[in-house]
């Protein structure tokens, strides 16, 4: 399958699943207020009045644990792909009164900033980028130097008796446009970047990795 046609049926499938996600996120333990969601958040040591991207921020679950960290003097940007995804999200900035959110409907590999943010998330969605290298460093390239990125996302487990689900953990993901077996994201970032912290969870079926840019490499 190709780059384009695998964006496309990222696209369907959550142009589907946009109205019911935040149900999905749930009950499949990634929740706004998640154990995963919140740690990889707190792991990011963000600041007041700082800026933070949410890449690929999707119906914006972050948002909420964000704002306690950065408040109201600091800015988030959420950047989808999905414009459906992106109406939830800003119908919650309204209900919430967000106004240092900006909404940015494009792909992550054409997104630039008009400014270097401090930090930057993703949760639950690297895993659906096909040229998910291309787009880790990318959004390193919109950091500042001392930027710090924080992914969340799933993977096959290693883990005994758990690694016997493999398959249809395998099947139940592609579903949803993952590619666990194919997309090697932690050893690509631990041969690259530096300050690497690493956490398994749910019988190591997902994880939170953050990290840093090597001094001088990107800026």
């Amino acid at each position: 399958m190709g780059e384009l046609e695998s964006t496309n049926r990222i696209l369907r499938i959550y142009n589907i699943s946009a109205i019911g996600y935040d149900l999905e996120a749930n009950l499949t333990g990634f929740s706004k207020k998640s154990k995963v969601r919140r740690e990889a958040i707190e792991s990011l040591d963000l600041k007041e009045n700082e800026i933070v991207l949410d890449v690929c921020c999707g119906t914006g679950l972050n948002f909420e644990l964000l704002e306690q960290q950065i408040g109201k003097g600091g800015k988030i940007i959420g950047i989808d792909i999905n414009s459906k995804m992106l109406g939830i999200a800003k119908r919650k900035c309204e209900n919430k009164n967000w106004d240092n959110i900006d909404l940015v409907n494009a792909n992550i590999l054409e997104f630039k900033t008009k400014e270097h943010a401090d930090r930057a998330i993703c949760t639950v969605a690297m895993g659906t980028i096909p040229e998910f290298e291309k787009a880790i460093d990318h959004v390193m390239h919109q950091l500042k130097s001392s930027g710090r990125f924080s992914i969340v996302d799933g993977k096959l487990s290693e883990r005994f008796p758990y690694k016997i689900l493999n398959r249809p953990y395998e099947i139940f993901s592609k579903s949803g446009g993952f590619d666990y077996k194919n997309r090697d994201l932690i050893n690509y970032i631990k041969s690259k970047y530096k300050d690497v912290s690493y956490k398994e969870y749910g019988g190591g079926f997902c994880y939170s990795i953050t990290f840093e840019g090597k001094e001088g490499e990107w800026k």
